[in-house]
């Protein structure tokens, strides 16, 4: 009886370890000690604890990005808790099965289970699960590109965060609650909740929610087109995922830091970098973020001019992107459709002669569906490249006065949104219908205009672009 008794306490402390090592990012401390005490329930019987510690590893698993062996843990949990009729630890096993299908793109599914788990929890008294399951459904909103349901939803959950004082989950919270604002385009806003977020994460000593959040501090920047600081905050965001063994946040970061090579003209390391994300993400099956790594690599293919490779991303991009029901990347599919059939009749037509045909046509109508994806108060930096692609379908079809004023609304959004390098992009265009429209003196106003910017941007791809545009004028 105190051998047992002693082996308890032992089990106990494993267990209260492995959930403080966990939340402190020290991942493989954590597997450790739940996989110790799991060797001493094999002597032992005692199904609340064994639950609780399947539990914890699950969480363990889930913060380095193993979701298969993270499902594993649980369904050996549910097991015990259906044999032991536990209806609350059914529903905390239902809400981390409703996790793994989250992040394995079924949102469907996902629901399903964050359903079954709240039926099972809410009005038990323990706010926090609630809080928990409220934000898991509050993620998928976010993903289906439900913004203002999903806001609201991080909303509610962080006032009871805060009241229960779970700093871990309010820090969390304050991160999703930024980067809503971040994709509805109030920098600001988005910049004010990630830094209390991450203020109270160095706090309490969360890792890797200091990842994730020096990881949105650094996307800020780039929006604002201060790459070099972005980068920084990229490769200081890496070394903390890598710190924590979380794969997907490496994935994340390997993106990140690809996008800002992209935009600083360095198409080499943007490819190596995404080629470097896309692999892990196909290795931990996330597919959300693979169509997003596979739209920026069809996005890059199409400015090199490999439309062959452009054309294959495409295709599992409009298939992921379909299967997940993501408007966001639907509509950044559509983009990229009008972009590469306008990009290919630009290299054929090369003397001028070519007349413009059905792919013309039909990227028109990928421009519009975009367009139309949104409101026009819903309106953000996708759909200003729709209207920019817009203007550039019109242009090639001659229709130089609908170009000139699908440009103008790019512009119009741009300055508003401010984002410099796609509002450097719709100058350079706008430059070239103004010159078709026979006003050389506004074209060149507006070339300058957007030569300022990619030099600021020291984005040496674009500058060169617009070396050879002003080098045909002469």
């Amino acid at each position: 009886m105190v051998k047992e008794s002693i082996h308890k306490r032992g089990i106990s402390a494993y267990i209260q370890r492995c959930r403080v090592y966990n939340q402190i990012g020290k991942n493989s401390e954590a597997e450790a000690d739940g996989l110790s005490a799991i060797k001493i329930f094999r002597k032992y019987k005692d199904d609340i604890n064994k639950a609780l510690c399947l539990m914890h590893l699950s969480e363990v698993y889930a913060s380095t990005s193993d979701w298969e062996t993270m499902l594993k843990y649980v369904n050996r949990a549910n097991t015990i808790y259906r044999k032991n009729n536990d209806p609350h630890g059914l529903g905390t096993s239902f809400n981390n099965i409703g996790r793994y299908y989250y992040y394995k793109g079924n949102y469907k599914r996902s629901l399903h289970y964050f359903d079954k788990s709240a039926k099972l929890l809410n009005g038990t008294g323990n706010e926090g699960i609630e809080a928990n399951i409220m934000k898991n459904i509050g993620n998928i909103h976010f993903i289906l590109g439900e913004y203002t349901k999903a806001l609201k939803i991080f909303q509610d959950s962080l006032g009871v965060y805060r009241k229960i004082q779970d700093r871990r989950s309010e820090g969390a919270v304050l991160f999703a609650i930024g980067y809503i604002y971040s994709r509805l385009n109030d920098q600001k806003k988005a910049l004010g909740y990630y830094k209390k977020s991450l203020s109270l994460q160095k706090m309490i000593n969360d890792r890797q929610g200091q990842a994730t959040n020096l990881s949105g501090l650094g996307t800020i920047y780039f929006q604002y087109g201060k790459f070099e600081k972005a980068l920084g905050y990229y490769l200081d965001s890496l070394a903390v995922y890598k710190e924590v063994s979380d794969r997907q946040g490496i994935a994340l970061s390997y993106n990140n830091i690809a996008g800002t090579y992209y935009n600083s003209g360095n198409i080499k390391k943007s490819f190596e970098f995404y080629n470097k994300s896309l692999k892990i993400k196909e290795e931990l099956g996330d597919k959300y973020g693979q169509v997003i790594t596979m739209g920026n690599l069809t996005m890059i293919s199409l400015q090199t001019k490999l439309f062959t490779q452009a054309r294959a991303y495409l295709k599992k991009t409009l298939a992921l992107a379909n299967e997940l029901g993501s408007k966001e990347y639907l509509v950044k599919a559509y983009i990229a459709s009008a972009d590469l059939a306008v990009e290919e009749f630009n290299e054929k037509n090369i003397t001028g002669k070519e007349k413009p045909g059905k792919s013309i046509d039909e990227a028109l109508v990928f421009a519009n569906k975009a367009i139309g994806s949104y409101t026009e108060e819903e309106a953000n930096d996708m759909i200003a490249n729709a209207y920019i692609l817009k203007g550039r379908i019109c242009s090639i079809k001659g229709a130089l006065l609908s170009a000139i004023k699908a440009l103008e609304r790019s512009m119009t959004i741009l300055k508003v949104i401010n984002f410099p390098l796609e509002l450097a992009m719709a100058y350079y265009y706008y430059s070239e219908v103004l010159k078709q429209s026979a006003r050389p003196d506004d074209a060149r106003k507006y070339l300058e205009k957007s030569r300022k910017i990619f030099h600021d941007l020291n984005n040496k791809f674009w500058l060169k672009k617009i070396k050879i545009l002003q080098n045909s004028d002469r």
